[in-house]
């Protein structure tokens, strides 16, 4: 079958073509490339394919987004509600900061939605075909039920070392990563995306964990935290310097130019400015995300013998062991988990 131009516009006025097509694993790519090339096709399914590969090729840069209409019927099905302020993100993260931000959002607003957006964005065109997310081990199946669910992407999690090279998708916690035998693989790879997730723990520069991500080879890159500043502004700056080696300067410059004292900025406006090329941060207050509402209920146990007796000798305990060791907190938070 041969379409001329006037006929492909034809089929494209009467047929609403499916969001995806999926393919057996054996399916012949040469067969239909070669179609795409002399615009002919044996099948109905070739041709699909080829003209969803003309609309991608004819979309004029990131103005127009392609993770939008790709997801639009997964996430109908699935239920998933996205937000303005997750949407402004995704257009900010591609258009403008050239897939390299910190995503600060406040805990619930969805910053793991976000990255997973900026993501499938550059996978549908091409852009990212090598991936690593990064995160605490108690993350990983999360990360990874929440890109195949909702955004259809396989991640697997790499746990040996011939992992890494194999899998194009891969998901793991940083600890596994920071392994030499497994240090040692991804440091020789070539990354097109690289997403820490709890990125607040690659604070210190000294830290193997930060040396890690320091030394991956990658183009584009996201750090997910929703404490950007946690102790001190030189945390900051290691984070930002991690993400974009320079935006701050050398740290001597940026002590004697925006540091007051450890915690306190000054030359807010000038600091503020050069955050905001690189930083990415939304609030409660200014989102439309309806939170529900928090209830607190106290609720009293009383305890049985044995767990009364219990309690008095580990409450003994504490108080003999106090005057000796004098560490209150480790003491206290003992007490704490008898109940």
């Amino acid at each position: 079958m041969v379409l001329d131009e006037k006929q492909l516009i034809q089929v494209e006025s009467a047929v609403v073509l499916p969001a995806e097509v999926i393919l057996p694993d054996d399916t012949d790519y040469e067969f239909i490339l070669k179609g795409q090339k002399q615009k002919a096709f044996d099948t109905w399914k070739a041709f699909q394919l080829s003209y969803k590969a003309e609309q991608i090729a004819a979309r004029p840069g990131f103005e127009s987004l392609l993770c939008l209409e790709h997801l639009r019927e997964r996430w109908r099905k699935a239920g998933v509600v996205t937000y303005p302020h997750q949407l402004k993100v995704l257009r900010r993260v591609v258009g403008k900061m050239r897939g390299r931000a910190i995503l600060a959002d406040e805990v619930g607003l969805g910053k793991t939605i976000e990255a997973a957006m900026v993501l499938i964005e550059y996978y549908l065109r091409g852009l990212a075909k090598k991936v690593l997310i990064l995160t605490p081990a108690s993350l990983c199946r999360q990360w990874q039920m929440e890109l195949q669910d909702k955004f259809g992407l396989r991640f697997v999690t790499a746990r040996r070392p011939e992992d890494w090279e194999h899998y194009d998708l891969v998901v793991a916690s940083i600890d596994a990563a920071k392994r030499p035998e497994n240090a040692e693989v991804i440091l020789h790879l070539n990354y097109d995306m690289l997403i820490v997730d709890e990125a607040h723990k690659l604070k210190n520069v000294n830290t193997r964990n930060y040396q890690l991500v320091s030394g991956i080879h990658k183009k584009y890159f996201l750090l997910l935290t929703a404490t950007p500043l946690q102790n001190n502004l030189k945390e900051l700056y290691n984070l930002i310097t991690l993400l974009r080696p320079g935006q701050l300067g050398s740290y001597r410059s940026f002590r004697k130019q925006f540091v007051a004292d450890n915690r306190t900025p000054r030359n807010v406006d000038n600091l503020k400015q050069l955050l905001g090329e690189v930083v990415i941060r939304n609030r409660r207050a200014n989102t439309q995300v309806a939170f529900t509402k928090r209830i607190v209920e106290q609720v009293c146990v009383e305890l049985s013998e044995t767990e009364r007796l219990l309690y008095r000798t580990v409450e003994q305990f504490i108080r003999n062991d106090l005057f000796r060791t004098g560490n209150t907190l480790a003491l206290i938070t003992l007490q704490r988990e008898i109940c």
